[in-house]
This record gives C-alpha cells, structure tokens and sequence, in this order.
C-alpha cells in the first residue's frame, strides 16, 4: 500500500497509474527541464574547452565550445526574460483590477496610483488610460489628467472616442468663447470621423451649427439622430424650416407631436413631453392646441414653473402677431398680455409688452391701471403689477417710487425690479444716489461674469449723477451696445467726456443724441 494524493491506493494500482502516464509525463518534464540539463550538463564541457584554449592558446578549443555557448545563454535569456516579463504582466493585470475596483469604490487617490503604476507597466488599453484621467482629475491632480487626456485625444486627429466627447463637453460648460466653441468641434469632429453616427456629437454639433446660424450643416447632424431619438426630431424640423424646407419641416414636427402625444397616453403626468408637444403644437401655428397642452399641465399641477413660462410665451406671441392698429386689436392684445401676467408673473417678456402698451396706447391705459390694482388687491402677481405702475408712472415721482419699493418688498432679488427702483431713486426730486449705487452695485457683483447691459447704463447714469466720470464712461460705453439708438446714452456720454476735456469724442456722441431726438422712431 502507499499514499497518493491523500489516498491509500493499492500498489498495483500506483504501478498502473504511472505505467500509463508515466511517458508522458517524463515527456513534458524533458521540455520543461530540457534548457536547465543542458546548461548543467554542458557547463563542465565549456569549462573543459575554455581551461584547455587557456593552457594552450589554441583557438579551436573555443571554437568547438561555442555553440554550447551561445545554446546555453540563449536558454538562459528566455527562461529569466520569460520569468520577468510573465511577472510583470500579471502584476500590471492585478494592479488594473485593484485600480477598477477603487474606482468603483470611488477612492480617487488609491484608483490614481494603481492606474499609473498599471499603464507604467505596460497596459495601453486607452480604456485604462482614459480611467486614469478620470480618476487624476476626482482626486484633483490636473497635470496627470491634462497629460493622459492630450495623449487620448489630440487636436490635430482622430484619438479615443470617449476623450474626445469629455474635452468637447468641458469646452462647452459654462459661459463660453468662439475659439472653445471651434475646439470643441474640433473634437466632436474626430468622433464623428471615427464613430459618424454617434448620437452624443451629432447631436453638439446639430445644436452649435443652429445656434451659429448654419442651418444646412445642423440638418445635416440631426438627421443623423432624429429616427431613433424622437427629443431631437422638433429641432431638425426647425433647420429645415431655416432652409427654407417647408415639407420636411412639417413631416418631422408632424412626427413628433405624434411621438410625444403617445408619450402622454402612456403618462399625462410627463411634463417634459407635454412641453415639447406645446412647442411643436406652436411650431405648426397651432396656437390653441399649444394653449390647451400647457393649460391641461397646469391643471394637473399648478405649480410647475415651466408650463406657466410656456403658456406666457404663447400668449405673447400671440399679442406680437396682431399687426392691426385699431381699438379692438389693442384690446386683444391688452388680453392677451393680461393672460400672459397672470400665467407667469416672472416673465419679463411680459414686463416690457404691458408697459409699452400702456405707456403708448392711452385708451387700455386706464382699464390696464384698473386691472394692475386690481391684481394687487386680490393678491394676484402683486409684485410684477407693482413693477408695471412703477414703471409706466412719472419717472422720479412719489407714485413711481412707491410701487417700486412695493415690488422690491415682494421680489428683492429680481433684477428688473432692483434697476427700476435705482433709477427711479436717482431720478427722483430729492435723489437718493448712495442707495442707488448700493443698490446696482449688489446686483451687478451678483451676475459679475455676464452682467446685462442695461444695469451697466443705470450705474453709468447714476455715477455721472455723482460726477464720477471715468466710472460713468466705463459703465455707459459697456452698456453702449444695448443702448446704441438711446438718444439719452449719447448725452450722457457726451457729458461725461466734456468734463474730462475730450471735445471732439463729446461732441461726436452729441451729434448721434441730437440725430436719433430727430428720428421718426424715437
């Protein structure tokens, strides 16, 4: 009896067993142990050739050994180059999945490390490198990121789709410049060479190409996505409208109010889809319909913000289309603006129809005050009915600045509201400068990086009111190109370059205050 494998095995059976497989085995292990024997065996016989070459200087001693030589450390070469390179691979391999297993963890700095020490030992996968990136910039280390995203995803051709996408999204965030604009293209352009009907940068580019005016191209990348993306189908329809399709413009919003109205049969309550079937409704002239949609949403939930901006919109549009002059159109366009206030306080849009309106056409003006009071004493968008007889009532006046400082009570960070009660404050019979300034100064440092231009000149008047000068010209030229045909603008600038000694700029911005005061638009 003996032991195999932790088994009593009768000895016949043991001789059995090896009598089968025995050849084999010895087979095998000839293989395997075959470079060690013959660096063993043939070691004494190098010696022997190398001792007696030595002894007698007779070359051919070398030379009868040499090919066991060059036999012998070839072996040697593969078998420790074999070792290093199976031990490196198998370590790159075990650092990739502690890498991705950190990753998923979400610990940045050890999913770094392992990452690096894994592409450092020979995995190129851009996979890998591409999480490595990843993982550089969660745990805040740029420079590897920036390094590993350039190498993925160069500028001048075609690299991992992936690294292309994330630097084109990164160009695109926030308030952007016309050269990231082009360099974002730039990259969803390499996509769309390795990979022509990725959705993700036809869809950039279609959205970019519209923006900037270049309809045909952003057809061109919607058409990519449209079948099987329905969301993109309304804005393909538009390009084709801009491309002066009128067919195909029909045919893909057609398609698409059908797919958003099968949207809401699923759920009445999606109020994305309720949305888009109102703007597609709008976009075929189907104004009711666009009405009834939002109407419908709002009834089902009254406080979404969203459908009650779209219904404003649509009322507006409405009041905007009405070319007539008569009695009766104004009275329909004092409706509509009315509807439009009351679905949506907040609209601007609605702000500057209604006091233009009521400003200009003396015959609502009266029944459009009755209705704005009486707004206001049912609780009914209190703080926009404020702001509109605040506005339209004698610049400076009590009356002005009574309903100003109401409409700021209610709404104090509505930057309208704020610019309006400042100007009102610096045109008053007794100005109060100082809060006017507080006033535009904390809105302006609140919207520093996009400020808009008409709060500029509001601060540019009231700093040429405290004879600020350099300050107002700074302020009033910034705000210019919202105010370019504001004869009032000219003339404060023309004042403020007069006390500076600049003549010939002060009379040039006089001359454009005098020609627009005489044209038949202002």
């Amino acid at each position: 009896m003996s032991f195999l494998f932790g088994k009593v095995t009768p000895r016949g059976a043991e001789r059995g067993m090896f009598g089968r497989f025995g050849p084999i085995v010895g087979g095998l292990l000839s293989i395997v142990l075959s470079p060690f024997w013959l660096i063993i065996r043939g070691f004494p016989f190098v010696l022997h050739l190398i001792g007696g070459w030595w002894g007698k200087r007779e070359f051919k001693y070398l030379l009868y050994g040499l090919p066991t030589i060059v036999v012998g450390v070839t072996a040697a070469w593969f078998l420790i180059n074999g070792k290093v390179s199976g031990g490196t691979a198998q370590r790159a391999l075990l650092y990739q999945k502690a890498a991705q297993l950190a990753f998923k963890r979400q610990a940045w700095d050890q999913a770094r490390l392992y990452y690096q020490r894994a592409v450092e030992m020979g995995i190129s996968d851009p996979a890998v490198r591409f999480e490595l990136a990843q993982a550089a910039e969660k745990s805040g280390d740029d420079a590897v990121k920036v390094a590993v995203m350039d190498s993925l995803a160069p500028e001048t051709q075609p690299g991992f789709v992936p690294a292309h996408l994330w630097k084109a999204a990164v160009l695109l965030q926030g308030r952007t410049t016309p050269a990231a604009i082009e360099l974002a293209m730039t990259h969803l352009n390499h996509v769309v060479t390795l990979n022509p009907t990725n959705a993700v940068a036809n869809t950039f580019l279609g959205e970019i190409y519209f923006q900037t005016n270049r309809m045909e191209l952003s057809r061109r990348h919607f058409l990519k996505v449209a079948t099987l993306q329905p969301k993109h189908q309304m804005m393909l329809a538009k390009a084709c409208g801009l491309t002066g399709d009128v067919s195909q413009a029909a045919t893909w919003a057609e398609r698409a109010m059908a797919h958003y109205r099968e949207a809401l049969l699923q759920d009445e309550t999606d109020m994305d889809a309720r949305l888009a079937l109102s703007d597609a409704c709008f976009f075929r002239e189907d104004f009711q319909q666009a009405v009834d949609v939002l109407r419908r949403g709002l009834e089902i939930d009254p406080a979404d913000s969203r459908l009650r901006s779209g219904l404003a919109r649509v009322y507006v549009h409405l009041s905007d289309s009405i070319q007539q002059t008569s009695r009766a159109a104004n009275q329909r366009k004092f409706e509509l603006l009315s509807a439009a206030l009351i679905a949506d306080p907040n609209e601007l849009s609605v702000f500057d129809r209604l006091t233009a309106h009521l400003s200009t056409d003396k015959d609502v003006s009266a029944e459009g005050t009755a209705m704005l009071l009486d707004n206001i004493a049912q609780g009914r968008a209190v703080a926009m009915s404020h702001l509109i007889l605040g506005t339209i009532a004698d610049r400076g006046s009590e009356d002005a600045r009574f309903h100003l400082e109401r409409a700021y009570e209610e709404l104090p960070t509505a930057g309208i509201i704020i610019n309006n009660l400042a100007w009102s404050l610096a045109h008053a019979e007794n100005p109060d400068l100082n809060r006017a300034l507080e006033l535009m100064n904390a809105l302006i440092d609140r919207a520093s990086e996009n400020p808009d231009l008409r709060y500029l000149d509001t601060r540019g008047t009231i700093f040429l009111k405290l004879e600020r000068w350099k300050e107002a010209i700074r302020d009033l030229e910034a705000g210019l190109p919202a105010h370019r045909n504001s004869s009032a603008t000219h003339q404060a600038l023309s004042e403020a370059y007069q006390q500076l000694g600049s003549g010939e700029l002060a009379e040039r911005h006089r001359e454009l205050a005098g020609q627009l005061q005489e044209s038949p638009e202002n």
